[in-house]
């Protein structure tokens, strides 16, 4: 059986935005954010993912993003759901906040 993966922006505190393929698990979203996840709609549509107990954690802000503290992942949503985001997103994602996405590497 195939498990169901997904298409995310990852994009550490102090580091570049990367296009990352990875399981569609809560357990790899903590993962990839430190933590447990909250999520925060951006004004392009996607949402970002982080680690809700940033503050406690005494993370640092990240590097683009000084309102969000630790890394980062970006996902689409449909309904309740978390989606992969698409080739739009991406472009859309570093028109609006002006960085490059690093493709993914096999």
């Amino acid at each position: 059986m195939s498990e169901k993966e997904i298409r995310v922006i990852h994009f550490p505190a102090n580091g570049q935005p990367r296009l990352r393929t990875i399981k569609d698990e809560l357990g790899e979203y903590q993962r990839l954010v430190g933590g447990h996840i909250e999520a925060y709609r951006m004004k392009t549509g996607l949402l970002a993912l982080m680690d809700e107990d940033g503050w406690y954690k005494q993370l640092k802000p990240h590097c683009h993003f000084s309102f969000f503290l630790g890394d980062l992942v970006f996902v689409g949503n449909v309904g309740e759901e978390f989606a992969s985001v698409t080739d739009e997103d991406v472009r859309r994602f570093e028109r609006t906040y002006k960085v490059r996405v690093r493709e993914e590497v096999h």
